[in-house]
This record gives structure tokens, C-alpha cells and sequence, in this order.
């Protein structure tokens, strides 16, 4: 599970931002721009309100027509810049110019294992197909465990210095066939060149052919994370919901999550995260609900059958937009993303369902008997 706790309290913390809007008077997203502390995510409101229609919602909660209500809500989440200590990296160039990258730490799905190729790569001046990355086994480089979306931010640092190093070593060994010193060396797509003149160079390979040995060796220790920008990590996430006020059922029909995690090493996967997320999060907030036997403790809906979570047929719409920001707390400037864009996806869809209907459902999973429970009391009060 992403973000165990901190998704429960800002459910709590962004429905009542948006019933303290209403009393106000309010639209819900001028409120929070009012009151944001937080530079980086007063820039994602643009961004995130244009990706998701803003100016098109209900200028009053309840105020569509027909049985099929829709609605738009939005919610922030937050995070934090979390560091593994005791991390190593390790980067071999061998004779024939393969690169081998070795970490202890883990892929568990996220990407890891790309990220870290996508970083020694930019440091050697290679492709990251040139490089070979093993994870995950404990005769590699102390790596830490995967977890608080800290595994990129911990382990990336000391790749990228174990790279330059092992790079610095190389330069030394292609200066004397380039007639250069080794610092005026430079490594990029996939030659070592003289920066003042690029015509004097070396494929990679050509380079690494040229050592005395068979393998140029390094392994480091992650240096210590500098006093950071902003010590947290913005979020805000916008979702489109349709209501059937007949039967209770919630469709998620769109959501755009905008995210800072410093300077995102490979985007690709790390949209895959952030959208891991929202399909996790919409599951979380309509379906997914542990049911325990109060006598014994034991859950008695432990399957696929009686715990019922998302499907192919219920997705949804959606956009990342990452934020990209320098947090200078490493020689990557990279942060987690695996567990903030969740944070913030079971009140920007409990909020687009009051847009929706008028009605606040303060209960998770907000099933249908919860959403026309909620349904009656808002008619009820009216």
C-alpha cells in the first residue's frame, strides 16, 4: 500500500477545505490559492485546472441536470523528501567496453532499474542500453529496502558518482592515445573527445580497449543529502466523476495528478507511477473495502471475489504533468514519486461527487448505498 496513513487524513483535511469553500462561498481551488504556503504547488493549480475543465464545473454543488450528475473536485496531498542512509553504488567498464551498474536495492515495479541506467549513462556519455544493471541481491553494493519512495533519491546519487569516477579513470587512460590531458577530456554519445577539439576522440569502446587491466572498478558510498529547497514534496490532483443518483453508482471519468519529484530521471515510468496511483486511489475511494470478524480479527473477504477492486471496464482518463524542480539535496536533484500521487485521490473524487450531487460522503469506500445514504440526508436538509 502507497502512502499508508497520509491518504485517510487528507480525505478528512480536503473534504473540509471544500464544505469550509462552500460556506464561504467560495470556489474551492481560490481557497486553497489563498492560503498556500507552498511555491511549488501555487504553480501546479494552472496547470492541473486547465488539464481537467475547471471553468466547466457545477458553479454550485448539485446544479447538473438529469439522473447522470457530473462533477469536478480537486485535493492536495504532501509528501517528503525521504533518504536511505548506508547506500553504495558500484560501476564497472570493462575492456570491451561494456558497463556494468550494481545495487543491492530493489526494482519492485517502479522503474528503478531504468532510472539508475538513465543516470550512469548521462555521466559516461553513453546510451542506457549500453549499460547493464543488477539489482536486488545482497552480494551487490549495500542498497536500501524499497519503501517511503525512497530508492531512486538513495541509491541515484551514488550511481552518479560512481560513474564519474569510473569515467575520471577512463580519461585517464584515452589522454595519452588523444595527446590530451585527461581533464580536458569529455565523454558524449558514445565518444571521448578533446572538448576544444571534438575531432580529436575515441568511440567509448576504442577508450576502454586502451586499459591495462581488465576492468575499471568503482564503488561509493552516498554522500549526505544537503539541506534541500522545500523539505516536502507538492502534489494537487483534480478528478471528473458521474453520479447516478438512482442507483448510488460513482464512474471516475477522468483525473490529472501534477507532481514535483526534483528533476524526474526517466518520465515515461515515472508517469506510470503517478497513474499507478490514481487507478489505485479510485479503487481505494469506490470499491475496495476490508471487512474483519470483530470476534477473532481475521478478515473474512480475503479474495479477489469478495474484495472487489478496479477493472479494465472502470478506467478512467487519465494525465500525469510532472513539475520538474531543482531540490538540490543531491548531485541528481531527484526526489520519490511512487506514494505522493496517491495522497490526494480519495478527496479530489469525494469532492467531485459534492460538486456533483450537493451530497458529502464521509466514509470510505463510498459505495453506493453510501452515496444515497448521503443523497437523502443532503435532500433532507434541503
Amino acid at each position: 500500500l502507497r502512502a499508508p496513513g497520509h491518504s485517510q487524513g487528507a480525505f478528512a483535511v480536503e473534504s473540509t477545505m471544500d464544505e469550509l469553500a462552500a460556506k464561504l462561498g467560495m470556489d474551492p481551488l481560490e481557497l486553497r490559492k489563498k492560503n498556500e504556503s507552498s511555491p511549488v504547488r501555487a504553480a501546479q493549480y494552472g496547470p492541473g485546472a486547465k488539464a481537467i475543465g475547471w471553468e466547466g464545473r457545477n458553479a454550485k454543488a448539485g446544479d447538473a441536470k438529469g439522473p447522470k450528475k457530473r462533477g469536478i473536485g480537486m485535493a492536495n496531498g504532501n509528501w517528503y523528501v525521504f533518504v536511505a542512509p548506508n547506500v553504495k553504488a558500484q560501476v564497472k567498464i570493462h575492456r570491451d567496453g561494456s558497463v556494468e551498474l550494481l545495487s543491492g536495492a530493489q526494482d519492485i515495479g517502479t522503474g528503478f532499474r531504468t532510472a539508475i541506467a538513465v543516470l550512469a549513462a548521462e555521466e559516461l556519455g553513453i546510451a542506457p542500453t549500453d549499460i547493464t544493471s543488477r539489482v536486488g541481491d545482497t552480494q551487490y553494493p549495500e542498497g536500501n529496502a524499497s519503501g517511503g519512495s525512497i530508492t531512486t533519491n538513495s541509491v541515484g546519487p551514488a550511481v552518479r558518482l560512481a560513474a564519474h569516477n569510473a569515467k575520471v579513470k577512463l580519461f585517464e587512460v584515452a589522454a595519452k592515445a588523444l595527446e590530451a590531458d585527461a581533464s580536458e577530456l569529455k565523454s558524449e554519445g558514445g565518444k571521448v573527445f578533446v572538448a576544444t577539439h571534438p575531432g580529436r576522440s575515441l568511440t567509448f569502446k576504442e577508450a576502454a580497449s586502451k586499459m591495462p587491466g581488465e576492468v575499471i572498478d568503482v564503488t561509493v558510498d552516498r554522500k549526505k543529502q544537503y539541506e534541500t529547497f522545500r523539505g516536502d514534496i507538492a502534489g494537487t490532483q483534480f478528478a471528473e466523476v458521474e453520479v447516478d443518483t438512482e442507483t448510488g453508482e460513482v464512474r471516475v471519468l477522468k483525473m490529472v495528478s501534477v507532481n514535483d519529484c526534483g528533476f524526474p530521471v526517466n518520465p515515461l515510468t515515472a508517469k506510470n507511477q503517478v497513474i499507478g496511483a490514481m487507478i489505485q486511489g479510485a479503487s481505494w475511494a469506490l470499491l475496495e473495502d476490508r471487512i474483519m470478524d470483530p470476534m477473532v480479527g481475521t478478515m473474512v473477504n480475503p479474495d479477489l471475489e469478495a474484495y472487489k477492486i478496479l477493472s479494465p471496464r472502470d478506467m478512467f482518463e487519465a494525465e500525469s504533468i510532472l513539475t520538474p524542480q531543482a531540490n538540490l539535496g543531491n548531485n541528481t536533484s531527484v526526489a520519490g514519486i511512487g506514494e505522493p500521487p496517491l495522497v490526494p485521490t480519495l478527496g479530489a473524487i469525494a469532492n467531485a461527487i459534492y460538486n456533483a450531487t450537493g451530497a458529502r460522503v464521509r466514509e470510505l469506500p463510498m459505495t453506493p448505498d453510501r452515496v444515497l445514504a448521503a443523497l437523502a440526508e443532503a435532500e433532507g436538509r434541503a
